[in-house]
């Protein structure tokens, strides 16, 4: 061999190698292109599952407060049935005493 041939096998052998690198490169960007898209299907993943569970606490304190509003309603059903029934017993007292009093005379 002399040093003609030698000197190309060289030539060739670090064009193969460089060749070899910038594949390497191109591999290596590839796999962190893929590493941010997962990392970033990972994040919107997560806004979305944050999203929709704020949406359905939303919704769950809408129906609380709903309910809350029909229970408030409902005691104060209560409240003016109570209070009617107090003043028809007070209507009957004052009934009573003036047929008494109407009695008396």
């Amino acid at each position: 061999m002399t040093v003609k041939d030698a000197t190309k096998k060289a030539g060739a052998a670090k064009e193969t190698l460089d060749t070899k690198k910038r594949q390497a490169d191109a591999a290596q960007q590839k796999y962190q292109l893929a590493r941010d898209q997962a990392e970033a299907a990972k994040q919107f993943q997560q806004t979305k599952d944050l999203e929709y569970l704020r949406g359905r606490n939303n919704a769950t304190d809408k129906i609380l407060a709903a309910r809350d509003r029909a229970n408030q309603a409902a005691g104060s059903v209560e409240q003016r049935k109570m209070e009617l029934g107090q003043a028809r017993d007070a209507v009957k007292k004052i009934i009573e005493q003036i047929e008494k009093a109407g009695g008396k005379q």
